[in-house]
């Protein structure tokens, strides 16, 4: 009997800690995509949603992306669709890629 006490004991310690680790995991920052035009008619800072940033690092294609799209952008000054595209990322010295940013209607 006092064998089975000290297993179950020991159970629900090892249960407890392991609730308690994965309580304790820490969480990944928020996508942010920040978008500045900096004049013209449409200039301003532009931040779309964290929660409806993708980010994508490919480490075997040498590719970091990061994009985000409002599927429901009529106007013509609200910002539609916004991407980066890194060649590269983990390289030393300047970094080559391509920017995609469209106001308006997305169609």
């Amino acid at each position: 009997m006092p064998h089975l006490v000290r297993l179950i004991l020991t159970l629900i310690l090892v249960i407890t800690g392991a609730s308690a680790l994965a309580a304790a995991r820490v969480q990944a920052p928020p996508n942010v995509l920040e978008v500045v035009v900096v004049n013209g008619p449409l200039a301003g800072t532009y931040k779309p949603p964290t929660s409806e940033i993708i980010c994508l690092h490919a480490k075997k294609e040498k590719r970091y992306m990061a994009a985000w799209k409002d599927f429901n952008a009529h106007d013509a000054k609200v910002i539609a669709e916004a991407g980066i595209n890194v060649s590269n990322p983990e390289d030393a010295g300047a970094k080559h890629g391509e920017v995609r940013i469209a106001f308006g209607d997305p169609d």
